[in-house]
């Protein structure tokens, strides 16, 4: 963070309009806003909030100044008595991020000299529920197209069914995937998501309860608990980029284009535990 006096010296020349600024009244002549970029907080007077709110153009600040004062003809005693003070306010607010510069504006612009490679997709995740067949299938097309094109990614599979019999048969069939092709496959059903429930709710320190809520559901809310279902997948991959794909689609090579559709396998709706 820069000092104040530094920053001061910045400003004579920098160019500066309001930033991504969220404005709340709260009453008595005052405004919370949030900078929507560095997540500040700041209770403000209205007329502040307004001088912030009429920086809508690129101007120095003693312009923005300027404009604010002329605008409400205020005397040169009253005018030069405020600018001093007005002018201190604004280099805070430019330093909590409520007023961004022509410069930063620029720099994301810049075409950095060195070539960042993207990161590369590391997990592809299935949603499924009750459907194992579709689901062996689809898995089937992808892992075979990620071998055909040299791609080594972690395959997750979270399961939304009910019934313990479906989990142990989606369970088999994919130790089955996983001896015949030799990839990572991590697998949550109602048990794994469970285990996976105690252990965020003792690193995070946050109560069992709600992290049950995001990851397993509750019906009394609801017939779905499909985003809960995802919720698990989220989780388990946090910080990853990942792929993610309904149990009910496969992959299929195109010769001519070498293109690779999606396509699904029929018209109906449709860190966790590794499999062994």
């Amino acid at each position: 963070m820069k000092n104040l006096s530094s920053l001061s010296e910045a400003t004579y020349t920098s160019q500066y309009r309001i930033a991504d600024v969220a404005f709340f009244p709260v009453g008595n002549q005052h405004v919370l806003a949030y900078a929507k970029d560095t997540q500040a907080t700041r209770l403000l007077q209205a007329p502040i909030a307004n001088l912030l709110t009429q920086c809508s153009d690129f101007k120095t600040l003693d312009e923005h100044i300027d404009t604010y004062c002329n605008k409400r003809l205020l005397n040169t005693t009253i005018f030069e008595a405020l600018r001093h003070k007005l002018k201190q306010i604004l280099e805070y607010l430019v330093q909590d991020g409520y007023l961004v510069s022509s410069s930063q504006i620029r720099d994301l612009f810049k075409i950095s000299k060195e070539q960042v490679s993207s990161p590369h997709i590391t997990s592809i995740g299935f949603i499924t529920c009750n459907r194992v067949e579709a689901l062996q299938r689809g898995m089937t097309s992808y892992i075979d197209h990620c071998q055909r094109f040299g791609r080594t990614h972690d395959f997750v599979v979270v399961d939304d069914s009910k019934m313990s019999t479906t989990r142990d048969t989606y369970r088999e069939m994919l130790r089955t995937l996983k001896a015949h092709y030799g990839v990572n496959i991590a697998y949550a059903g109602f048990e794994e998501k469970m285990a996976f429930v105690k252990k965020l709710s003792n690193i995070g320190n946050i109560p069992e309860e709600v992290v049950s809520w995001a990851c397993i559901g509750d019906k009394q809310y609801g017939v779905g608990t499909m985003g809960a279902n995802r919720n698990t997948l989220l989780l388990h991959t946090a910080g990853e980029r990942i792929f993610t794909t309904q149990g009910r689609t496969r992959l299929e090579f195109q010769r001519r284009s070498r293109r690779v559709l999606v396509l699904p396998q029929s018209r109906q709706r449709p860190r966790v535990c590794p499999v062994r």
